[in-house]
């Protein structure tokens, strides 16, 4: 019996420590990423001096530095980092102090771009360099295009009733189209 209890009382020790354990190693790595996420948004900090503004949509601000896209959330008052189309991390991750700080340089560097140079559109504020970039789009070369030649030729194949009453005084009703004759025909049904 006492050896029964021996190995209770051991075996909630090792599962007490081993927990412990586990707990201590995910705690130590959870502070380890906080650490490398923090150096991130520090290292923008220390090189605000080459945040570039991006654009503004509605309550998003994306500002760029280097290869990442840094997008400032003015209702939440936070910030999200990504690089490329990867989510790296949030400033909700990180010290308030760091982010507080690139927030008010975000604010006074951009403050133009952020808040004069918008225009509402179905809604929303978008500043004009996102207007330019969606603009541009379109400016290239499109396959929809359609030349001035192309609209006369569309406009000349149109069939319409007065120019059929015009050939039919001119030239007579033989001289329709099958084509004219069938619209004639469908007129007014």
């Amino acid at each position: 019996m006492i050896i029964l209890i021996y190995l209770i009382i051991a075996f909630t020790l090792g599962f007490y420590i081993g927990i412990k354990f586990i707990l201590f190693s995910i705690e130590k790595k959870e502070k380890k990423e906080k650490s490398k996420i923090e150096d991130l948004f520090l290292k923008i900090l220390e090189n605000k001096a080459k945040l570039k503004f991006g654009q503004r949509v509605h309550t998003y601000v994306q500002i760029k530095i280097e290869n990442y896209l840094l997008v400032y959330m003015m209702d939440k008052q936070e910030l999200t980092l990504f690089k490329g189309e990867d989510y790296i991390a949030n400033s909700t991750q990180i010290n308030p102090d760091i982010s507080e700080k690139i927030i008010d340089f975000i604010k006074n560097k951009f403050d133009k771009e952020i808040n004069d140079d918008v225009v509402e559109v179905g809604g929303y504020l978008v500043s004009q360099s996102y207007i330019d970039e969606v603009n541009s789009q379109y400016e290239t070369t499109n396959e929809y295009d359609i030349s001035d030649e192309e609209i006369e030729d569309e406009y000349e194949e149109y069939i319409n009733l007065d120019d059929i009453l015009d050939k039919i005084n001119s030239s007579g009703i033989n001289s329709l189209t099958n084509e004219e004759r069938e619209f004639l025909n469908n007129y007014g049904k």
